[in-house]
């Protein structure tokens, strides 16, 4: 059975107390800049610009698939705006979406439909199929572990994730690797960083912050790879972007 359409609303407001912060005309050009922007990134808005659906023709920021070409369609994400993400797609994709798990930060969860709205007033659109787990954040903590592994699991099913091929294990890679991501538990941190050191091509090992092996990490640092433990790799990116805009 297909899904109802969804309704939509105007946008609405993105800025707390906007009246009483525009006293003059500047503030309010800055405001409204500012709200600008906001608006321009939500994430719902952002999946209708970037992602479309024609009959079996899904069209991702201008590359297309075939979806008679896949068994499943499901959808795994993390992040913040990981729920409103997964909700529009839902709306798009109806019923060619089988499931899925998003992770996201503790009080971003709430979809459409449970008693709250969404960026632009929607109150009737579902993140169903989509499981949405809600966990700590920055710091992951045995809800983010116990999602991630259950993104991981539907992850290792598959054997394409949108035209490129998915691997079991890092051996498996026959491409070139230059870093490698860890965001699995830190009992299994050993196993992969003794992956990377049997490979050429690694030059660094990141565990992200909550994910720690301090032997693994002496080792790879012994081996010549650096190992970086306890930074998120797009904070790090953002500060040291940002400094460098700054400085030039």
């Amino acid at each position: 059975m297909a899904r109802p359409p969804v309704r939509r609303r105007p946008a609405v407001g993105v800025i707390r107390d906007r009246e009483a912060l525009a006293r003059t005309r500047t503030h309010e050009t800055a405001l409204a800049c500012v709200e600008a922007g906001i608006e321009a990134a939500l994430p719902g808005r952002v999946v209708r610009q970037r992602v479309t659906v024609d009959g079996d023709a899904l069209a991702v920021d201008g590359t297309t698939y075939d979806l008679g070409d896949y068994d499943r369609v499901v959808v795994l994400g993390g992040g913040k705006p990981a729920a409103r993400v997964a909700t529009a797609l839902a709306a798009l994709l109806g019923d060619r979406l089988d499931g899925g798990v998003v992770v996201t930060a503790e009080g971003t969860g709430a979809a459409p439909g449970d008693g709250t709205e969404d960026e632009e007033g929607d109150e009737t659109a579902s993140v169903a199929p989509v499981d949405v787990v809600e966990a700590g954040h920055p710091v992951p903590d045995e809800r983010a572990l116990a999602g991630a592994r259950r993104v991981l699991d539907l992850a290792a099913a598959a054997d394409e994730v949108f035209g490129r091929p998915a691997f079991d294990s890092l051996s498996d890679v026959d491409g070139r690797v230059d870093v490698v991501r860890i965001f699995r538990p830190s009992d299994e941190v050993a196993g992969i960083v003794d992956e990377a050191l049997a490979r050429e091509d690694v030059r660094a090992v990141w565990m992200q912050p909550g994910i720690r092996d301090d032997e693994a990490a002496e080792r790879a640092e012994r081996a010549g790879v650096t190992a970086v433990s306890g930074h998120c790799m797009g904070v790090e990116y953002r500060r040291l972007v940002g400094d460098s805009m700054r400085q030039g």
